[in-house]
């Protein structure tokens, strides 16, 4: 699974071409944390936000939402101190 963040999903979202990414990935999946910053876009009245709302899986599109268990946000919270964010290191193997 290739995992998006913020930035690459409100790019292609703004020039309307995230249909780019199933297109070159198998399965494409953002964190939590990334749907609440696009949360906090869509609240701010950014338009996009609605574009990547309408390909999350759980509105039957390929876009999956990752929820990271306890362990893997106590060691975001160890590598966060490393120079990541949350959100990228809330991913982290």
């Amino acid at each position: 699974m290739t995992i998006v963040d913020n930035n690459v999903l409100s790019a292609v979202a703004k020039i309307d071409r995230l249909s780019l990414l199933p297109a070159v990935f198998d399965r494409v999946g953002t964190p939590t944390a990334v749907v609440t910053e696009l949360d906090r876009a869509d609240a701010a009245g950014y338009d996009f936000v609605s574009r990547i709302d309408a390909v999350k899986a759980y509105n039957d599109g390929w876009l999956h939402i990752l929820s990271p268990t306890a362990s893997k946000l106590e060691l975001a919270n160890e590598i966060r101190d490393h120079a990541l964010s949350t959100t990228d290191a809330s991913v982290s193997r």
